[in-house]
C-alpha cells in the first residue's frame, strides 16, 4: 500500500533483517543473472554492498524501470493514494501483525472513504497469506474470511459477494 513506508520498516527493524538479507540475496542473483544474459547492459560493480532496499530500488528498480530514484517509484508505485480512484469493489486483507507494514500502511481513512474498498485487517497471520487455505477459508466461511461469505457486515458491498469466486474478466 506504501512502497516508502514499507521499505523504511524492512531495512530498519532488526527483526527483519533476516528477511531483508535473503530478499536481497534474490533480487542480487536476478541482477547477475541478467548481467550474464545480457553484457555490458547492467553495471555490477558494488552490487554485494547493497544492503537496503533503497540502496537497490535506487540503483536498479528504478532506473531499469523509468523513475528516476526509489522514493519516485515508491511514490508513483504505491496503491494507497490510488483506493478513492477504484470502480470495482476490491478486497483488501493485510494483517495487523505483519512485520513488514508499519501503521500509516493501512488504508483506513481511504477504504472508509469508498465504498467500493472494503479492508479486512485481522489481528494475526503475519506477512505471508497461503492462498489456498485462504481460499478453503473463503468457501468455508472460516472466521477471519467469511464475512465475506456468510456474515457480511453493514458496508459491505454486495456486488463483492457477487463476484467473489466469478473468473476473472478475459482480455484477449
Amino acid at each position: 500500500m506504501d512502497l516508502a513506508a514499507s521499505a523504511r520498516t524492512l531495512d530498519q527493524l532488526w527483526s527483519n533483517k533476516l528477511y531483508l538479507h535473503r530478499f536481497l540475496v534474490s533480487l542480487i542473483s536476478k541482477i547477475e543473472e541478467k548481467h550474464h544474459r545480457f553484457p555490458g547492459k547492467l553495471d555490477v560493480r558494488g552490487l554485494h554492498r547493497i544492503r537496503t532496499f533503497r540502496e537497490f530500488d535506487d540503483r536498479y528498480t528504478a532506473p531499469l524501470h523509468g523513475f528516476a530514484n526509489a522514493a519516485d517509484y515508491w511514490a508513483r508505485c504505491s496503491s494507497k493514494p490510488l483506493l478513492p480512484r477504484i470502480t470495482v469493489p476490491t478486497l483488501i486483507i493485510s494483517a495487523r501483525n505483519d512485520p513488514f507494514l508499519p501503521a500509516e500502511c493501512f488504508p483506513f481513512a481511504e477504504a472508509e472513504a469508498n465504498s467500493l474498498v472494503e479492508l479486512d485487517v485481522p489481528a494475526s497471520g503475519g506477512h505471508v497469506v497461503r492462498g489456498k487455505q485462504l481460499q478453503h477459508d473463503l468457501v468455508a466461511g472460516r472466521k477471519g474470511c467469511g464475512i465475506f461469505t456468510t456474515n457480511p457486515r453493514p458496508r459491505q458491498n454486495s456486488r463483492l459477494r457477487n463476484h467473489m469466486f466469478s473468473p476473472p474478466p478475459r482480455f484477449f
